[in-house]
């Protein structure tokens, strides 16, 4: 019986390295709970949502025939940048005593997300299952992006932007 408890504890308690390991993990998730706020359940919906638009993106990009690692790296960099704007808007809220710049930032990005994810959809062929009213929503947003693109390249209603 002795003999269990003891093989027991061995598999049990961490080696030197893993102790290390775990220390610099705990290190790590802490300075980040601490940079956002904590993990309630507005951070836990947005990693929902982002996770869900990764995964998403990847297959509707495989799905089309459109699938690469460097823009996959791209967006996993504006996916981690989320995060940091979140802890710049709580670093705010902390530093004045406010409590509202975390939620709206987290909130808006969550409505973005969403956004994403039935753009992703669609890509992906499931178009068919959003609703029109959010299908109407989509192509409002994608014709304004476009004309602020545009806006901003300097290209005028009319013009084809191929032409020189």
């Amino acid at each position: 019986m002795i003999d269990q408890i003891l093989t027991f504890l061995r598999v049990v308690v961490p080696t030197q390295i893993e102790r290390i390991l775990l220390a610099i993990g705990a290190t790590i998730g802490g300075w980040i709970a601490l940079g956002l706020g904590g993990f309630d359940d507005a951070i836990k919906i947005l990693s929902a949502f982002v996770l869900t638009d990764i995964i998403t993106g990847a297959c509707a990009a495989w799905k089309q025939g459109k699938w690469n690692s460097r823009a996959m790296y791209r967006g996993l960099f504006k996916k981690a940048f989320i995060y940091v704007i979140v802890m710049i808007a709580n670093g705010v809220d902390n530093g004045l005593h406010l409590n509202f710049m975390r939620e709206a930032c987290v909130m808006a990005y969550i409505v973005n997300e969403a956004g994403s994810v039935l753009e992703n959809l669609d890509r992906m062929g499931y178009g068919h299952l959003i609703p029109a009213f959010l299908r109407r929503g989509i192509e409002q947003l994608k014709e304004q992006k476009k004309a602020q693109y545009e806006g901003k390249l300097g290209i005028r209603e009319g013009e084809d932007s191929n032409n020189e």
